[in-house]
């Protein structure tokens, strides 16, 4: 089982998922494994269930020359059913986010996708306010209405592609039980949203918000430790595929329902770029040992379909 070297992976990780940290000045990751070709999606489930086409009523997009953290009031990381909003109000944040939003892509994937989009959509942030046609729309009413947006102001095309490609599953290490790290998300403390939670502390060490990777305080120096609440097996799947810098995607076949809160901590390698003088801790588990001993589950070579969004075409956005 062959793990990629750079660290820099998880800032890219960070800069999807985290609203407080900056981001990452390296090139995006360019995917070379050898895959087999190509089939074409038909529109996912999800679109259907949530009625098809539909649009904003009224949408004000703004590029906006700050670099520090974006808000939304509509979660665009977090897994979840209704808004409770009638209107998206978002400030700073980074196109490829409202694209991974609008779309309902993965954490890996959207490291993919990263890497088919043009610099200036890598750099550029946007502030977009945008009324819906009807009261508290879905989650996923709202993510067809912001696929809609882009497509009339960035000019966005996509499709969705599935190779049979090399995976690894994701397993329990032993049947029936989870590590210590790794428990329902209902048996904890509520969610809160991305935003409103900057004066709530952490619950049990994690996250206040659900939905969001988080970077948190090792118990010992030389170690990373990050953490997320309110997750179901797949998303975690595609988180532990980027902090392990694994060779292949990682899907879910641990079979496990509902949503999960997870910490892991391990040592990072000491080759690849890491931040400024940082010293790895050689007493630390490394990531395989993290996963199984932290979250019970281990890593299982296998053949899957694997998903991805291919941008078609994206273009500087048009005039309000």
């Amino acid at each position: 089982m062959k793990f990629s070297r750079p660290r820099a992976l998880i800032a890219l990780l960070i800069v999807l998922f985290v609203p407080s940290l900056p981001r990452a000045s390296r090139a995006p990751a360019q995917f070379t494994r050898a895959e087999e070709p190509a089939a074409t999606l038909p529109e996912p489930q999800w679109e259907i269930d949530a009625g098809g086409a539909a649009r904003f009523d009224l949408a004000s997009v703004k590029q906006n020359p700050a670099d520090g953290a974006w808000h939304s009031n509509v979660p665009l990381t977090e897994e979840g059913d209704s808004t409770g909003e009638d209107q998206l109000l978002a400030t700073d944040v980074p196109l490829n986010l409202y694209i991974a939003f609008a779309y309902k892509v993965s954490a890996r994937q959207s490291l993919q996708m990263r890497s088919r989009l043009p610099k200036w959509a890598l750099t550029a942030r946007f502030d977009i306010e945008a009324k819906a046609p009807t009261q508290n729309p879905t989650r996923d009413q709202m993510r067809l209405m912001m696929q809609a947006l882009l497509a009339e102001r960035f000019h966005l095309a996509v499709h969705r592609e599935s190779r049979e490609s090399p995976v690894y599953e994701l397993v329990l290490d032993k049947p029936g039980k989870t590590g210590p790290n790794l428990q329902p998300n209902s048996a904890g403390p509520p969610c809160f949203v991305a935003g409103d939670a900057d004066s709530v502390p952490a619950q049990k060490g994690l996250p206040a918000t659900c939905g969001a990777l988080t970077p948190l305080a090792p118990s010992v120096p030389g170690r990373m430790r990050m953490g997320v609440r309110g997750a179901n097996m797949e998303q975690i799947a595609g988180y532990l595929a980027i902090l392990g810098a694994t060779d292949r995607d990682i899907v879910d076949g641990t079979g496990l329902p509902g949503t999960f809160d997870f910490s892991i901590e391990w040592t990072p390698d000491s080759i690849g770029p890491l931040p400024p003088n940082f010293q790895p801790d050689p007493t630390g588990p490394a990531f395989l040992d993290a996963v199984r001993e932290q979250l019970g589950l281990r890593l299982r070579p296998a053949t899957g379909l694997v998903e991805m969004l291919v941008i078609d075409r994206i273009e500087q956005p048009t005039p309000n």
